[in-house]
Order: C-alpha cells, then structure tokens, then sequence
C-alpha cells in the first residue's frame, strides 16, 4: 500500500507538471490514469496499462517539446514505406522478412506487411499517408496507396479519405471529393466483400462496450476490458477507454480532441482526423508500433503550435476563419 500510495503521488506531481506546461488535456488524463485504478482492482493489468499510459505521455513530451518535426517526419514516412514495400512482396508470394532478414525470420502469407495482422498494418498506413503529401514523399503515394488496398482492410482506407478531403477542401478542390466517394463505393462492392460481415463483428464489440459504460459509468478499471468483456479488445480504441476509465475518460479525451481543433488551423486536421477515426473503429492504441506512431503524430501537432504550413508551405485556406468565409462565399 505504501508503495502504491508513493507511486500514485508521484503520477499526479508528473500529471501537474504536463498540465501546466504541456498540455492540460493530457495532464488531466495522466491523473485520471493514475486515480482510476485505485476505485476498482489494482492488479498485473492495471499496473501495465498504468506504465504503458506512462511511456507514451513521455515520448509525446519529447516529441512536441524538441525541435525535431522534420526527422519524425522522415521516420514516419520511412516506416509507412517499408511495409508498404513488405506487402507488395507478400502480393508476389515473397516472404518479406526472410528477405530484411536475410533468411533468418519467416511470417505469414498473408498482407500483412511488417505488422501482425491486415487492420494494424491498415491503422499505421491510414495515419501517415498525409505526411506523404510532401516533398519529396509524394512520389511514393501509389506505392502506400496500393499497399492500403491489397490486405482488403479499410479501417485504414477509410481514416485516409478523411485527411485526403480535408486536404482537397483546404486548397479549394472539393469537387475531387465525389471521385474518393466513387473510389469507395467501388472499393466496397468489387474488392472487399466481406466488409459488412466485418462490420458486423465489430458493431458487436461495440454494442458491448457501450453496454459497460452503462452499467459501469466510472469504468470498469484500466487494462481489465478483457476481463469485464472476455474479448481481447473492443476494435474501438476510444469505447474501450470508456468501457476501462468510464464517462471520465472519454470526458477527458473529448476535450483534447475539441481544444486541438480549435487551436490549430484547418491543416492540421489533415493529420488529426486520420488519428481520431483510426482510434474511433479500430485498436491502434492496443499494439505498441501504431500507439507509438500515433503519439509521434499527435505530438508533432502540438510542437507545429498553431500554423500546420511547415508540411505544406501557404495553402490557400490557411485557418478555420478562411473555410467559413469560403463557404460564405459559395
């Protein structure tokens, strides 16, 4: 208990500190992490959820506090572009990782990439496919495009179109938006048959995570969905941290979406909303490669502070005042 007792204080002290010289929102979900799991049971999974919650709130610090946007930038893409390569080889019956491995590893035949399964690898090329809208990454964009497509997944193709159409309006070309429309449907109808059976699974897990929010209105503890729902996770990052830290939580998480989209301008939801909508019907947070990617991207967007131009020089509507006035306008 003294132990406990200690650790917890400490976690709240580093809360206050993020809170007041970070940002409040994560601050407060810091405190929330380190509190919660004091009211239900504080065992080997709440311990665990508790460090992971830790480590990501520290490299988020790194990240929007150090002068390195255009490295992680870099990295990112890089990332992105090796397992899209990966799954170009798997398309082809070529076991990507005895080939980066020089024959020392083998994995699956399926699409996976360098990732376990299809929606992981969908969740990491879905975040970082903006970032590719740079130069020079552009030219790769077919490449992490078809790499999007082959594994039939669309948690990620779907997160994508999201930063793809806020990008089309910031520069003025919505009218491209009815070509991704016709791009999904076709998506949809010719290539991923099985995606209403899919979404049928999940809108189980989801119904099921809602159903613990309602019963469980402060949570049924970190780390313990598994043991509350006997599933492995909610394929929904954000039920899932309602159904563990409750109405809190989501409370928490709401306002670092709101408070983020009102003080950046209109680009930085290019990379924001692919974030939001990976964590809405997917688990990125859940694997430790795309938590990390996604914490890399949210970080980079607080450290950008309120003009998102570093990515793409002078748009045409550069803040939130612009499209309204562009909307006026037509």
């Amino acid at each position: 208990m003294t132990r406990l007792t200690t650790e917890t204080l400490l976690i709240v002290g580093i809360s206050a500190v993020v809170f007041w010289y970070v940002d409040a929102w994560i601050g407060l979900f810091v405190a929330l992490a380190a509190v919660s799991p004091l009211f239900f049971k504080f065992d080997v999974f709440a311990y665990m959820r508790r460090e992971a919650i830790l480590l990501g709130i520290a490299w988020y610090v790194v990240v929007a506090k150090l002068a390195w946007r255009r490295y992680l930038v870099n990295a990112l893409c890089v990332v992105a572009l090796f397992n899209s390569l990966a799954v170009i080889l798997q398309a082809f019956k070529v076991d990507p990782y005895a080939v980066f491995s020089f024959g020392l590893m083998h994995g699956t035949s399926r699409l996976t990439g360098l990732m376990f399964n299809e929606n992981e690898l969908s969740c990491l090329l879905g975040v970082t496919v903006p970032f590719f809208l740079s130069r020079p990454w552009r030219w790769f964009i077919p490449v992490v495009v078809a790499a999007l497509v082959l594994p039939r997944s669309t948690v990620g193709i779907l997160a994508a179109a999201a930063g793809g159409i806020v990008w089309l309006i910031c520069h003025r070309k919505e009218w491209w938006i009815a070509y991704i429309a016709l791009a999904g449907a076709a998506y949809v109808i010719l290539w991923d048959t099985n995606l209403m059976a899919s979404a049928a699974v999940r809108w189980g897990f989801y119904k099921q995570a809602l159903a613990l929010m309602v019963s469980h209105p402060f949570g049924v503890g970190p780390g313990h969905w598994h043991l509350a729902a006997n599933q492995l996770h909610a394929h929904s990052d954000l039920l899932q941290v309602g159904a563990e830290m409750g109405i809190p939580g989501l409370l928490v998480l709401a306002g670092y979406t709101i408070h983020h989209s009102v003080r950046h301008d209109l680009h930085h939801m290019i990379y924001f909303l692919p974030v939001i909508v990976v964590s809405l019907i997917g688990f990125p947070w859940f694997i430790a490669t795309t938590a990390l990617v996604n914490v890399t991207i949210l970080g980079l967007i607080n450290n950008s502070g309120t003009s998102g131009r570093y990515m793409f020089g002078h748009p045409n509507l550069a803040s939130w005042h612009d499209f309204v006035e562009y909307l006026r306008g037509r």
